[in-house]
């Protein structure tokens, strides 16, 4: 049943008085009553404006119409397909510039939540995703990448879906780049990071080949590109 509200589902945030003791996000996610209420405003267009809005063209609507199917492994499968860290855009990207700024809801009240409503998905599903989907078997061939930031870890994701075995370089401690380094906890709990590392190594297990490494705290200086067919990144 579509919701009519002019106004979006209340989004929640930590009271003040618990912001003094931690460092913990602000915004709270919304729960199934919630998103499925604010999943019910969408009135998926013919048009999906929304989708023109997103810079990745994620389908918006398809996505939240599982939601109102209580599908959510449908969902994060179709995130996944366009964006590699949902988890992250749904919290940090500038949603209401974007895609919010083009829903249709919005020329009479407010948009509907869309980064809320990916955030759930992400926050209950994303590990449910199939790690095998489109896996296709080892090529024989290695990649090696400088850089395991966002744009790093998205080129790995790709090449081990085709079969490429990816070694993932990085001068820093942790994979994540900005993600890691850039973005304060209270915005982007960074256990969701170590996740992605999680799932991405889950999906590079190929039969018995292992396709995507990483090194951390490398040295360029002991980097051999002759043993890659190419190497992506800037020593």
């Amino acid at each position: 049943m579509i919701n009519l509200s002019k106004t979006k589902t209340e989004i929640k945030e930590l009271d003040k008085e618990s912001r003094i003791h931690n460092n913990d996000e602000v915004i709270i996610g919304y729960s199934k009553e919630e998103a499925m209420m604010e999943a019910n405003r969408c009135l998926n267009c013919k048009n999906k404006p929304c989708i023109d809005g997103c810079p990745l063209h994620n389908d918006i609507p398809s996505f939240i119409d599982y939601i109102k199917k209580d599908d959510l492994v449908a969902a994060v499968s179709i995130i996944d397909w366009t964006n590699p860290f949902p988890f992250v855009c749904s919290r940090v990207c500038n949603q209401k510039e974007q895609c919010e700024k083009n829903c249709t809801r919005g020329k009479n009240g407010e948009s509907v939540a869309i980064g809320m409503l990916e955030r759930y998905v992400c926050d209950n599903a994303y590990d449910k995703i199939p790690t095998t989907l489109n896996l296709i078997p080892h090529n024989g061939k290695s990649v090696a990448i400088i850089g395991a930031g966002p744009s790093g870890l998205s080129c790995a994701e790709k090449l081990i879906l085709v079969g490429f075995s990816v070694d993932v370089y990085d001068a820093l401690p942790f994979a994540g780049g900005l993600m890691e380094y850039g973005i304060p906890d209270f915005r982007l709990d960074k256990s969701y990071i170590r996740h992605k590392i999680n799932f991405l190594q889950s999906k590079g297990k190929n039969g018995f080949k292992n396709l995507i490494s990483f090194s951390f705290n490398s040295s360029t200086l002991f980097f051999k590109t002759s043993e890659y067919e190419i190497t992506i990144g800037q020593l």
